[in-house]
C-alpha cells in the first residue's frame, strides 16, 4: 500500500508539480541516472550508462549530455581524475524529496480546495503507527508545528 503511495506521488510530482515548481526539477532520465548517483556516491559515465543498461540501452554520449545537465542544473558536482570526468551528487536524495514534497503542498494548497489536501492526509494515514511517528518528529523538529 505505501509503495503505492509512494508510485502515485512520484507520477503526481512529475506530470504536475515539475512543471510548476521554483526547485531543479529533473527529467525522467536525469532522474534515473542521479538515482544511480545518490546509490554509487561518485562515478562516471560509464558507471551511469551500465547501471541503467539494465532498463534501457542508452549510448555513452546520451549518458554523457544527462549528466552534464544534471551538473548544469546543480544537481551533481564534476571533477576530472587523469582524463575521466567523474560525478559525485551536489544534492542529497532526502534534500531533493524534501524540496519536491514542500512545492507540492505548496501547489495543493493554493490550486486546489481543501479536498485535495484532504485526500492527502487520507493517503498519509495508510501509513503504518510507526512510520506516522516518524512523520510527525520530522515535522516538529523542522520546526513545523
Amino acid at each position: 500500500m505505501l509503495i503505492n503511495l509512494r508510485l502515485w506521488l512520484s507520477v503526481f510530482v512529475l506530470q504536475f508539480v515539475v512543471m510548476k515548481s521554483p526547485h531543479t526539477t529533473m527529467s525522467i532520465l536525469e532522474t534515473k541516472a542521479m538515482m544511480v548517483l545518490w546509490k554509487q556516491r561518485t562515478c562516471c559515465v560509464h558507471m551511469v550508462q551500465m547501471e541503467l543498461a539494465g532498463q534501457k540501452k542508452m549510448a555513452y554520449t546520451t549518458v554523457q549530455t544527462i549528466m552534464e545537465r544534471l551538473v548544469a542544473k546543480g544537481m551533481a558536482k564534476k571533477h576530472q581524475v587523469d582524463k575521466t570526468a567523474v560525478y559525485t551528487p551536489a544534492v542529497t536524495k532526502s534534500a531533493y524529496a524534501a524540496s519536491l514534497t514542500i512545492s507540492l503542498i505548496q501547489q495543493l494548497s493554493s490550486d486546489y480546495d481543501d479536498s485535495m489536501i484532504t485526500a492527502l492526509a487520507k493517503g498519509l494515514a495508510l501509513l503504518d503507527k510507526k512510520q506516522r511517528r516518524q512523520l510527525i518528529q520530522n515535522l516538529d523538529s523542522s520546526g513545523n508545528k
